[in-house]
């Protein structure tokens, strides 16, 4: 019997051996399948140079994994991950770029660049970096990525269709990096209006080593300079312009930006003009996120332009389109008692500067729970304990519980180095140079007018008024000062890849427990290693802790809580029994409640 196949079918059929036979063809250089659970191997640097090869020629590896398998050093012949794909043209919303869209677990690997290298991507979309350490002398660029541009994915165009940019995970850089821009990732690009609020990154779990510095171009007189206590304006614009600290934007973790960074430690000196952060820079969309959650600065900024603060160089700044803008939060960080924060004007302990004219519900600012030990440095006036320049409080600014050292030195330093206006119905005043207060319980119309660009004026809202005095008698709402630092549980990560310790954190503990590498530590062992109480039952998984000391899990039918785990940062899908901790482990048991 014929089998007879149509013309249609035929070509279909062709079609798809052709389209097997060239992805077979595509990934034939890396080991493995590309999937979590045989992801492709990066052995040595060849593989590097043909995972560019292949994303800067059109394949983005989108969902693919690849894991480092060696400690790897580029060389000069090293190209970043991700092109443009007409180099006469500008990324085109997204649909002129080869980014990478895949997964690259460095599996605590060191990877090493050759002086004057560019950074290991230069586009992404949807990607995910994590546990890699980067090393090296001076990297000509952003740290990890290099170009952060408005994407719109392959069309180059409609809101829905833009992605998140790249997520960073336990990505490290080793002591005496240098990094010519400030941060893993930033926008050079001066989008009018910011990047879209779709193109988020995260980073977290992230540690910069004592003796880094970011945003220094690299010049034949290099040297460092930590200190700038007695320098006056004159004297330090000499200072920058021979060591060539002049680029905008610059941070330990991220230029401008839209996203969340939490959990992150930085040692580094950071130099910079404007915007400038301990933390990150500036953030980049009126709307788009810009959150700022349990980070620690442990080292020094020096700029020689304004809105300079120990963690946020500045919220949405960028023109006069967005009055309102807000949806900053800077929540449970802290600067530490070795920093010193230097810059010209609107120097902040935490926040450089908060530019929103009103915040209203859908846009509020929250400035909370910070602990701010350092020292600031201003040569003009503008400095502030908490807040370099707050454009405005009202009830949708929510600033509170922040503290500050008790020393001389900041008793003789505002809380907020420049407030424009405070609208509230209290009579507890209590005047500042610069101050305008307001009451939008009563007639919006008698306010100041507040100018848009080109759009004519902002429309106040009636009743965002507060009812207290928060530069005067309810002053210690919004923070206090503390005679000394709480226990502040520091691992010096100048260490990583050398000590091949495994660390416990636990709220349980005064401090970090780091033991040597040994094999066939679990996370339970780890616990008891700590001489921590633990109690378990076991399970067709595994052992499961149900208490650790006094703290023991509740159950119940709407609500419950109990000990969970995290490997690095990453939530831990195996049993605290059955996994077996690698050398440099970072392992967490927190208490969560759902």
């Amino acid at each position: 019997m014929k089998i007879r196949i149509n013309n249609r079918l035929y070509f279909v059929l062709i079609i798809l051996i052709f389209c097997i036979i060239n992805i077979t063809f595509v990934y034939a250089s890396f080991v493995g399948n590309g999937l979590k659970e045989n992801p492709f191997l990066i052995k040595n640097k060849e593989d590097i140079y043909n995972l560019s090869k292949d994303v800067n020629s059109g394949i983005d590896y989108a969902g693919k994994y690849f894991k480092m398998t060696n400690d790897i050093e580029l060389d000069k012949n090293f190209i970043s991950i991700g092109c443009l794909k007409d180099k006469s043209k500008d990324e085109q919303g997204g649909a002129n770029i080869n980014p990478f869209s895949g997964i690259f677990d460095g599996d605590n690997h060191i990877m090493t660049f050759e002086k004057f290298s560019k950074p290991l991507f230069s586009y992404c979309r949807d990607a995910e970096v994590k546990n890699l350490n980067i090393k090296g002398t001076y990297i000509d660029g952003f740290a990890l990525v290099d170009n952060y541009v408005m994407d719109f994915g392959k069309t180059g165009r409609g809101m829905n269709n833009a992605k998140e940019v790249v997520r960073i995970n336990n990505v490290n850089l080793l002591d005496k990096l240098k990094v010519k821009k400030g941060g893993y990732i930033g926008i050079d690009k001066d989008y009018k209006f910011g990047i879209t609020s779709n193109n988020k990154i995260l980073i977290e779990n992230c540690t910069i080593n004592k003796g880094v510095v970011l945003g220094l171009n690299l010049n034949k007189n290099f040297k460092i300079i930590d200190e700038c206590d007695n320098y006056n304006k004159e004297q330090l614009n000499q200072l920058t312009k021979d060591l060539k600290f002049d680029n905008d934007k610059c941070a330990s973790f991220a230029g401008e930006f839209i996203g969340t960074i939490k959990n992150c430690k930085s040692y580094a000196i950071v130099y910079g003009k404007d915007y400038v952060g301990g933390i990150a820079s500036v953030q980049s969309n009126a709307m788009g996120d810009c959150n700022l959650i349990g980070n620690e600065f442990y080292g020094k900024i020096i700029a020689n332009g304004k809105y300079v603060g120990g963690i946020l160089g500045a919220g949405f700044n960028k023109n006069g389109s967005a009055p309102n803008a807000g949806n900053v939060i800077v929540n449970n960080n802290i600067v530490d008692e070795e920093c010193n924060i230097f810059g010209e004007d609107y120097v902040g302990g935490i926040v450089g500067n908060v530019n929103t004219v009103q915040n209203w519900s859908n846009v509020s600012t929250e400035i909370k729970n910070n602990k701010f030990y350092g020292r600031l440095k201003c040569v003009e006036k503008n400095k502030g304990l908490i807040i370099g320049k707050l454009r405005s409080i009202n009830k949708y600014c929510y600033i509170e519980k922040n503290d500050v050292l008790n020393n001389k030195e900041n008793k003789n330093v505002l809380p907020f180095g420049y407030v424009e206006y405070i609208d509230t119905n209290s009579k507890d005043l209590k005047e500042q140079s610069g101050l305008t207060y307001i009451d939008t319980s009563k007639k919006i119309e008698l306010l100041p007018k507040i100018p848009i660009d080109d759009y004519g004026y902002m429309e106040w809202r009636e009743n965002h008024n507060r009812n207290d005095s928060p530069l005067y008698k309810d002053i210690e709402k919004l923070f206090k000062y503390v005679d000394k630092p709480d226990s502040i549980n520091v691992r010096n990560y100048s260490d990583i890849k050398k000590t091949d310790n495994i660390v416990l954190e636990c709220d349980l503990l005064d401090s970090n427990y780091e033991i040597s590498y040994k094999e066939n530590i679990t996370p339970l062992s780890l616990l008891e290693l700590a001489k921590l109480n633990v109690y378990t039952r076991a399970t067709m998984y595994g052992k499961y802790i149900y208490k650790i000391n006094d703290k023991e899990e509740i159950t119940g039918p709407f609500h419950g809580a109990g000990w969970v785990y995290y490997i690095n940062g990453e939530f831990a899908n195996v049993a605290c029994d059955k996994y077996k901790c690698k050398k440099n482990d970072v392992i967490t048991w927190k208490y969560i409640s759902w």
